[in-house]
C-alpha cells in the first residue's frame, strides 16, 4: 500500500525532512518527554524512512515496534534501521492491535497520515487500546487554524503551510520547500495528509481516554493566527 509516497518523492524526504522548520526542536522535546516518563515498550506509529526512529533507538534499554503502512517508506526502513531492540512492522495503526503492551506510543508527523477524517476518532481509540495504564501516547505534530469546511480548511492549510515553505526557503532549505509544497496539494485533495485543527486533536484524544499530560507550541513563536508544530504529551 502507498500512502505519503503517493505525494511526496520518499528519497528526497529522507534527505531533507530533518531541515523542515522547528522540526529539530520538536524531536528533542519528544525525546525529553520520552526519557522523562521511562517507558520501555515503545510502539512508534508511522515510522516512515525512520528518521526518528533511529533517534529512539539511541535510548538505551528500549524495545521498539516501528509500525509503517507506506511500501515504499517501509523498503526504507529495512535498508536503514536493524538491531536487536527493533522490530519492523509493515501494517496500519488504524487496526494495528497489541492491547495494553506498551508504556508509549509516539508520532512523529505521522498522526496526520495514520487516519482520514472518517476514521479518526477509531485511529483514536486503537492507538489508546495499545497502551497499558499510565502508558504515554507523545506526539509531535503540525496544527492549523479552526475551519468550519472545506474551503475553510483549504485556507488554513494554505496560510499554515505558505508560512513553513516560507520559512524553509528563509533558512536555505529549498529541498523541503518543495517537499511542503507537494504536502499542500496533498492535503487540499485530501489524499494522505489530514491536518487537523486544536479542537479536533483535542476531541479524538478525549474520546480515546486520554488526558492531557504536556501541552508546548514549537513554533513559530512569533504567529498566533496560522497554527503551529507542537508536542504534547497525553495519558491512559
Amino acid at each position: 500500500m502507498k500512502e505519503m509516497s503517493l505525494s511526496i518523492n520518499t528519497k528526497d524526504y529522507d534527505s531533507a525532512e530533518e531541515t523542515h522548520p522547528f522540526y529539530q526542536e520538536m524531536v528533542q522535546e519528544m525525546l525529553a518527554q520520552l526519557k522523562k516518563h521511562k517507558k520501555t515498550k515503545i510502539l512508534e506509529l508511522g515510522a516512515g524512512t525512520g528518521l526518528f526512529t533511529k533517534k529512539l533507538l539511541k535510548i538505551p534499554g528500549i524495545k521498539i515496534d516501528a509500525l509503517e503502512i507506506d511500501e515504499e517508506c517501509f523498503a526504507y526502513l529495512k535498508k536503514k534501521i536493524n538491531g536487536k531492540n527493533i522490530n519492523l512492522i509493515e501494517g496500519d495503526a488504524v487496526t494495528y492491535s497489541k492491547p495494553g503492551y506498551y508504556g508509549a506510543v509516539v508520532s512523529c508527523f505521522a498522526h496526520d497520515h495514520t487516519s482520514s477524517f472518517k476514521n479518526r476518532l477509531v485511529f483514536a481509540e486503537n492507538l489508546a487500546k495499545n497502551l497499558s495504564k499510565g502508558g504515554v501516547y507523545i506526539v509531535g505534530q503540525e496544527i492549523i487554524s479552526e475551519f468550519k469546511n472545506k474551503e475553510g480548511r483549504r485556507k488554513a492549510l494554505r496560510e499554515f503551510q505558505g508560512y513553513i515553505v516560507w520559512k524553509a526557503i528563509q533558512d536555505g532549505h529549498e529541498k523541503v520547500a518543495g517537499l511542503e509544497l507537494d504536502s499542500l496539494k496533498a492535503a487540499v485533495e485530501e489524499k494522505g495528509d489530514w491536518k487537523r485543527h486544536m479542537k479536533m486533536f483535542e476531541e479524538e484524544m478525549e474520546h480515546a481516554g486520554l488526558k492531557e499530560l504536556f501541552r508546548k507550541k514549537i513554533g513559530p513563536l512569533d504567529r498566533e493566527n496560522i497554527g503551529g508544530v507542537y508536542v504534547f504529551v497525553y495519558q491512559k
